[in-house]
């Protein structure tokens, strides 16, 4: 889904997967008639409406021939797709984002896996079919179609990675993401100030993660051991029963998880077939 919006006031609009551009008089929440005149016209709203407002269903009625808009506050240079988040854009996709050096790239940004946050996509690939960065540590620059975001065969360059790192509280690693979503099965989410997946650098090491599941084995808040080296991504082994995490129940010897896949399991969602991708992402809570 794409949009492109050219307005009296700053917002946002979608309709189906068109990419479109229109003028809204001056408004907040609306049903937007956009067969109408250049100027438009409100149906509902004059006010913002609240996250809860737009989760209840009989708050805008649906009419043949309009398209609801929503104000979003202007951000300026964002740097993440939190800041476009925490501004009220709520409709994923492809965002323009600065880096350190004031430069635009576009990135991919979910706004609706997970409510009440926002994530932008940092690396993805076809893991089975691919996998490209088995021996690549997130620490090592090797960016790929940077300009292109995808999950079949993506990554930014390191430097764009620690400038959305200092932009955002939290990372998370997703399976198959275009397939599943989030549905916290094969998922893992720690904040960057408790474990750097960027900047790691060690074997067997416990570090604290907000939430894990590996094929329906998780833990809330716990420690889970963790690889990443000069010759290998990061990952976690299901196989070795360490930390509070411990070993996964059904997983085959040496079971990597999250990256490398020297070992894996068809069971494990990222690993599960020529499509499964692994994505790294990095974000927070709005």
């Amino acid at each position: 889904m794409s949009f492109k919006c050219t307005t009296q006031e700053n917002v946002f609009g979608f309709m189906n997967s068109m990419t479109f551009k229109f003028f809204l008089p001056r408004c907040f929440s609306v049903n937007f008639q956009i067969s109408a005149t250049r100027q438009g016209k409100c149906d509902m709203f004059d006010r913002i409406l609240s996250n809860q407002d737009l989760h209840q269903e009989t708050v805008l009625e649906k009419k043949q021939g309009f398209v609801f808009a929503q104000m979003v506050a202007p951000v300026s240079k964002p740097r993440s797709c939190l800041e476009y988040g925490r501004a009220g854009v709520r409709v994923s996709g492809i965002y323009d984002i600065y880096d350190k050096d004031h430069t635009v790239y576009p990135a991919y940004c979910d706004f609706t896996s997970e409510p009440g946050s926002a994530w932008t996509l940092l690396m993805s690939e076809y893991t089975v079919l691919l996998n490209l960065f088995k021996k690549v540590p997130l620490y090592t620059n090797l960016p790929l179609l940077e300009d292109k975001a995808s999950f079949s065969g993506y990554r930014l360059s390191l430097d764009r990675m620690k400038a959305l790192r200092d932009a955002s509280t939290h990372w998370r690693i997703t399976c198959s993401f275009p397939q599943y979503g989030v549905d916290y099965r094969d998922y893992v989410r720690a904040r960057f100030s408790d474990f750097d997946m960027i900047e790691f650098k060690g074997d067997k090491v416990c570090k604290k993660v907000e939430y894990m599941n590996i094929m329906g084995h998780n833990c809330t808040g716990c420690q889970a051991g963790w690889w990443q080296g000069d010759a290998s991504q990061l990952h976690h082994d299901s196989s070795v029963d360490i930390c509070q995490f411990g070993e996964t129940p059904g997983a085959i010897n040496s079971q990597d998880n999250f990256g490398l896949y020297n070992a894996y399991n068809d069971k494990f969602r990222c690993t599960s077939g020529s499509q499964s991708s692994t994505n790294h992402w990095a974000g927070g809570y709005l």
